[in-house]
């Protein structure tokens, strides 16, 4: 069973295992099964879900679980999280967040022997993933945010004239021009820029757009960045509610995140790698 939502980068980054693992075991008995649990409002939309579903190559079944019935039978608290369940239908095993993956893939050909599958022991899961970050993901709504750097005492949920109270360090973030901070998440009046602190290679930034047209101008240390996947000459257009990949450098450091924000653009949360 595998807990995950689809703009949670670390979720996202546990998919190329399972897919190792589904083609690996699934003639001998391995079924996987997503339950797909939404951390924000816009991942309930069972379009969203169908897009990142084609998009990921997910192929095995996925339900949704938009009111956390399957969440709450688990007990469970943490994107990604795995539950390793025998033929018997006995939980034996689980293991939450990203890694120990060879761990894991030893835990389902143990279950498969049990249950008489011939299984070789040959490890087929990815090299490890190297995680560069030392910043934690910031959320930027007011009911998870934390590392607001600001002049002007916030305001929930009505429109106020931002200015940032210095330059931000790794995890600290500021708001310039007209916002409104929502529980989940932030978007501007008509335009305004955000700075942000950070110590990692990469930088990734959930958005849902209101109306098309909105576009982001993405900055480190005052230049534009490199391409990514989704940002093309230092310039992103998000047209899809998801998480976006701003950043990627040749090594991690210490760098000044900038973004000039113009269109109704709902920003949700940072995470890094």
């Amino acid at each position: 069973m595998d807990f995950w939502t689809y703009s949670c980068v670390n979720c996202v980054r546990t998919i190329p295992y399972l897919k190792a693992w589904c083609q690996a075991y699934k003639d001998s008995g391995l079924v996987i099964i997503g339950v797909h649990t939404p951390e924000f409002e816009f991942e309930k939309n069972p379009a969203n879900v169908a897009r990142a579903i084609k998009e990921l190559g997910v192929t095995w079944p996925v339900v949704q679980d938009n009111d956390y019935a399957q969440w709450n039978a688990y007990a469970n608290q943490y994107w990604p999280a795995h539950y390793f369940i025998d033929a018997r239908g006995r939980g034996r095993y689980f293991h939450f967040g990203e890694g120990d993956y060879a761990t894991s893939e030893r835990v389902i050909q143990a279950l498969l022997k049990e249950a008489g599958a011939r299984v070789d022991g040959t490890i087929v899961s990815p090299p490890a993933q190297n995680i560069d970050s030392q910043t934690p993901e910031t959320y930027l709504g007011y009911d998870r945010g934390r590392g607001f750097l600001s002049a002007v005492e916030p305001v929930a949920d009505q429109v106020k004239d931002y200015r940032p109270s210095g330059r931000p360090s790794n995890g600290m973030w500021n708001l310039t021009g007209k916002w409104t901070i929502t529980p989940q998440y932030i978007v501007p009046k008509s335009s305004g820029s955000l700075e942000l602190g950070f110590k990692a290679r990469n930088v990734f930034l959930v958005i849902e757009p209101q109306s098309s047209g909105g576009r982001i101008e993405v900055k480190v240390d005052g230049r534009p960045v490199v391409d990514t996947p989704d940002v093309k000459n230092g310039v992103l257009q998000p047209n899809e509610s998801r998480m976006y990949h701003l950043v990627e450098l040749k090594q991690p450091g210490s760098h000044l995140l900038e973004l000039e924000v113009k269109g109704k653009l709902r920003l949700f949360a940072f995470t890094f790698g």
